[in-house]
């Protein structure tokens, strides 16, 4: 069977032939069709198309460097060249759709033509320019899914009251912490869509956000009772093996992304959007030794934690790698009447890979 398919992509690439204009073009042309040994006249005739093509080309050439022709001349030769090749194309190429319905898609063998075609452009002071019409459209794609994971992100904490002046993290006190204490890690489902035939992408999926901070061998928080409850950092009266506290978000992120490759993934790109959560869970996990070994307490609550999250992200990355950071709007811990809580927000940075 004829691929018309192959054939039409083919002879839309033609008109691109025009563009040889010296003597040092170098003219191939590929079409690719199968057709059954039935059909020899259509090949026939499609060999003797190309080959007269070709011939006329390079016969244009010589003259043009003989003197015989001006380079007016022969552009003017060129243009009525491809015009009268592309006439005679499209009609052969009819003629082929046509004889499908007649030929028998079972046959036993088949015959192929190959026959590239590279256009190669030079001057007087540079003959190094190419251009090559086989298009690559495998990594051409208006979607891209897939599995984001980041990993050791660093978590800065800043108090509320600070935030409309800029980001001022905290230097000192029990929630001023290293990047070693507290992280950040996140595993998200994504799906990015390109917007229309531009280079921007709409980016969504769904996240589970973890919040992981360590207070060291010798503090923990604890939930306090009294007329103000709330939470509190303690002093710890022995030495603990491990003082974690531990925070999940079940998050759906939404961002634009600007990618100039074909595929959405490759090169640089720039996103900048925004993120909402809600809660799924808090925990404090101490280990401390005893007489009878370890003793490990695993206390599972909410902590007075805010029960939902949002702020704003932004990522800039090179290939499937990205430095992303965000910041949230909302204070990490409830703040509301009768309760004693810290007045602090939560801002993260993160390494992070594009699965």
């Amino acid at each position: 069977m004829i691929k018309t398919y192959s054939l039409i992509a083919a002879l839309t690439a033609l008109p691109l032939m025009g563009m040889a204009q010296t003597v040092d073009s170098t003219i191939s042309v590929e079409v690719d069709v199968n057709f059954d040994y039935n059909e020899s006249e259509i090949s026939g005739d499609m060999t003797t198309l190309l080959n007269g093509f070709m011939a006329s080309v390079k016969d244009i050439a010589a003259r043009q460097a003989s003197g015989e022709l001006s380079e007016d001349a022969a552009n003017a030769e060129r243009k009525a060249l491809d015009e009268d090749f592309e006439t005679k194309a499209e009609a052969l190429a009819k003629s082929m759709v046509a004889s499908v319905a007649t030929l028998n898609s079972e046959g036993e063998g088949s015959h192929r033509i190959v026959i590239k075609k590279q256009i190669i452009l030079s001057n007087e002071e540079d003959a190094s320019v190419c251009v090559d019409d086989k298009a690559d459209v495998s990594e051409v794609s208006d979607e891209n899914d897939g599995l984001s994971v980041s990993v050791g992100g660093m978590v800065f904490m800043q108090r509320m009251e600070s935030m409309r002046d800029g980001f001022v993290p905290l230097t000192s006190g029990d929630w001023a912490m290293s990047p070693r204490q507290a992280k950040r890690m996140e595993v998200s489902f994504r799906n990015q869509d390109r917007i229309g035939k531009s280079s921007f992408w709409l980016r969504r999926g769904i996240s589970l956000s973890t919040y992981v901070m360590d207070f060291g061998p010798d503090r923990y928080l604890a939930l306090t009772e009294g007329a103000y409850p709330g939470v509190a950092v303690m002093q710890s009266d022995q030495e603990l093996m491990v003082s974690n506290f531990s925070v999940g978000y079940l998050e759906l992120p939404l961002a634009l992304v600007y990618n100039g490759s074909a595929s959405g993934s490759k090169g640089l790109s720039l996103a900048v959007g925004g993120f909402a959560g809600v809660r799924v869970g808090a925990e404090t996990k101490i280990m401390r030794r005893s007489d009878a070994g370890r003793m490990t307490q695993t206390t599972q609550h909410g902590f007075y934690t805010s029960r939902l999250a949002f702020g704003t992200q932004m990522e800039i990355g090179y290939k499937k790698f990205f430095l992303a950071s965000r910041m949230n709007l909302n204070p990490f811990f409830q703040q509301r009447r009768g309760v004693s809580t810290p007045s602090i927000a939560a801002a993260t940075m993160s390494l992070g890979i594009h699965l």
